[in-house]
């Protein structure tokens, strides 16, 4: 179809795609705000399998296991400190009257069970704050060794403290529960403290999720811009390949926005993944002009030229490409699902935007300045013709 336009044409339509393009890229770009980091590690467990139908039944019927906050404190003079047991009473209070907090329990507050005849029950504090006898107390809460393993380790110079927060909290609830709770945990200087729990690993997973896609995505970038450096010698071997390879990432990226599909820990391995596929289509197709455009025949017959005897190899090469990622869909874990009809659509926005935009940047771009001053060759191929000769 390219092949039959005219250069006329070619300059009266380019305009108008090239708007298009820019208004598509806004409307994806609208949807950035829409994007979050997937913490559900469930997420991984097959789909439709025995184990998985077998593990979430059980969870139903006994609750579940991880939804607690363990809080470690430790000081060096020992746990049975009547100062230490009075801040850590204290933290425990601020810590039980926070949103979505259920029940919490430490050494301070759990209660030795006495039975007598009759079934008559009576609780008496472990620690008894209204007549302290440290020694006693520490000599009572012994006595039940189970409670004392529990709560005391050791070497006597740290405890825990439990807090049992609401089921399967999660998004922004999950994250205003925890920053409410190292402002409360940060507040009392104890000699050491060490929080754990499934909300606060997660916290953790996103924050360092977010760091290293950053900087995957900036190390790709990089590398890129340095081998289109020394392949084209230009800033315009540079710009024009980098402003399709983004583009397309943005595409790829607003198409999960509009979606609402989330950022899992699979996904940040895509950046990179897009990157490499991007930049093999644009290179193919800069390639094939460049050599077109040496042999004097003008930019638009350079470009029909590229176009003619690149499209269709590189059309194959991201088809099969594309359907690689797609056969993901049989793999029973839904972020592999995710990953591959995503990574397998940007694999095709990248090939439909190089043999797009790409031309009209050809166009319109002033040529390399390496392609004017008449040089014949790339720098690597004089420097494999020599080595070629010298072997």
């Amino acid at each position: 179809m390219f092949q039959k336009v005219d250069e006329k044409a070619f300059r009266k339509y380019s305009f108008f795609t090239a708007l298009i393009l820019l208004v598509v890229t806004l409307a994806f770009a609208s949807q950035y705000s829409k994007l979050r980091i997937d913490y559900d590690f469930e997420k991984f467990f097959p789909i439709n399998d025995q184990e998985t139908d077998f593990f979430r039944s059980f969870r139903e019927r006994f609750e579940t296991d991880n939804d607690f906050v363990f809080i470690a404190v430790e000081n060096e003079k020992g746990v049975f400190q009547k100062d230490f047991l009075e801040n850590l009473k204290k933290m425990q209070v601020e810590l039980d009257s926070m949103d979505r907090i259920e029940f919490t329990s430490s050494l301070v507050s759990e209660n030795e069970n006495l039975v007598y005849g009759g079934g008559f029950v009576v609780q008496r504090p472990y620690i008894n704050f209204d007549k302290l006898d440290l020694k006693r107390d520490e000599s009572l809460l012994y006595k039940n060794p189970e409670t004392a393993n529990l709560f005391v380790s050791k070497d006597r110079k740290a405890t825990l403290l439990i807090l049992r927060h609401e089921d399967y909290l999660a998004g922004p609830a999950m994250d205003e529960f925890v920053k409410d709770l190292h402002s409360i945990v940060d507040h009392y200087s104890f000699d050491d403290i060490h929080v754990a729990g499934r909300v606060v690993g997660q916290m953790y997973y996103i924050t360092k999720m977010s760091r290293e896609l950053l900087l995957f995505v900036s190390l790709s970038l990089l590398l890129v811009m340095i081998f289109l450096l020394i392949a084209f010698k230009s800033g315009w071997g540079l710009i024009l390949p980098l402003i399709v390879i983004l583009l397309a990432m943005s595409w790829v990226i607003g198409f999960m926005g509009l979606y609402n599909e989330p950022v899992s820990v699979v996904m940040t391995t895509m950046p990179s993944i897009m990157f490499v596929v991007a930049m093999s289509d644009v290179i193919h197709l800069i390639s094939r002009y460049l050599d077109a455009f040496r042999t004097g025949i003008g930019k638009f017959e350079s470009i029909k030229l590229a176009v003619r005897e690149v499209g269709m190899a590189t059309f194959l090469t991201s088809v099969t490409t594309a359907i690689g990622f797609f056969t993901l869909q049989f793999v029973s874990v839904q972020p592999l699902q995710v990953f591959g009809i995503v990574t397998g659509f940007g694999v095709l926005i990248a090939f439909v935007l190089t043999f797009v935009l790409l031309p009209i940047l050809f166009y319109y771009f002033p040529s390399p300045r390496f392609i004017l001053k008449g040089e014949k060759d790339y720098f690597w191929k004089k420097k494999l013709s020599s080595w070629f000769v010298w072997m």
